[in-house]
């Protein structure tokens, strides 16, 4: 179903059904540290001889990025269950990033 062009917004029963099946997967990461995590699951498991490339990209800051104040209070608005679940799911991940 669309809204205005758009899909319909997404509710808290979207969140918690997204939560619901996060819980059921045996290994989370986060994309914010994905290549330590990377290399520590692989450790763990045994597979310590593959090579894991390292991001050193630092990214700005979202607010910094849009660079319009405005349009970026809305888009975390309009997207608030997505943020929410996001913030929820990094408490679940392999390794708690810094």
């Amino acid at each position: 179903m669309t809204y205005g062009g758009y899909y319909a917004p997404v509710t808290k029963n979207h969140l918690a059904k997204a939560k619901s099946w996060i819980t059921k997967v045996t290994v989370l990461l986060d994309q914010a540290c994905l290549s330590s995590s990377l290399k520590d699951l692989f450790k763990t498991i045994g597979w310590d001889k593959i090579a894991v490339r390292h991001n050193n990209y630092h990214q700005k800051p979202v607010r910094q990025l849009i660079g319009n104040d405005t349009l970026y209070e809305r888009l975390v608005r309009m997207n608030q269950y997505d943020i929410e679940l996001y913030e929820w799911s990094k408490k679940k991940t392999w390794i708690q990033c810094a």
